[in-house]
């Protein structure tokens, strides 16, 4: 009886392995996620959890909430951060190709970032940082959307910013903010 060989791409395989891993850890915490407001509390320092502003769509009570945060003022520094899919999860990508970039500004310095969803659609990705008061204008969902948050880099220091979706962030989404004086 012949043998049969099979040629196995596992380059193609692993693909397959990291994208099913991706969907479920999104999808199963997701849905199971207990919002701990010690959580919240230091991701929102007034206590002004995302989730209490979100309405069925989700994007009119953050466009609201990202008004009030230096919205008349042009920003000082601008930066993008793309959402991609890696080996190991997800992470931010900066416009030079670098994962989770360091993101620097000067205190006093009005910034802009941008989130724009690259990865796959239906996996939804927002953006925060934890101890400042900053909140996204939405979430990315699809393809192509892009959602910003504006504030002022207040107070020097080392600040992280994260994706706030269950999983995401001990998937690889959080980078390092730093505020110098």
């Amino acid at each position: 009886m012949a043998s049969k060989k099979f040629h196995v791409n596992y380059s193609l395989l692993l693909a397959v392995v990291l994208v099913a891993a991706a969907l479920l850890i999104s999808t199963s915490l997701q849905g199971s996620y207990q919002a701990d407001s010690s959580k919240k509390e230091e991701i929102y320092p007034d206590g002004d959890g995302h989730d209490s502003e979100t309405s069925s769509s989700g994007k009119e009570d953050h466009e609201e909430a990202a008004e009030g945060h230096e919205e008349a003022s042009t920003p000082d520094v601008e930066f993008v951060l793309s959402t991609i899919l890696t080996e190991k999860g997800f992470a931010f990508e900066g416009k030079d190709g670098q994962r989770n970039p360091v993101l620097k500004v000067k205190a006093g310095d009005v910034v802009k970032i941008t989130l724009i969803k690259e990865d796959m659609d239906g996996i939804e990705h927002d953006l925060a940082i934890v101890g400042i008061d900053a909140h996204i204008s939405g979430h990315v969902k699809e393809r192509g959307e892009s959602a910003y948050l504006i504030f002022k880099a207040e107070k020097p220091g080392e600040y992280k910013y994260i994706c706030t979706i269950p999983g995401h962030r001990e998937a690889g989404m959080e980078g390092l903010l730093i505020i110098e004086e």
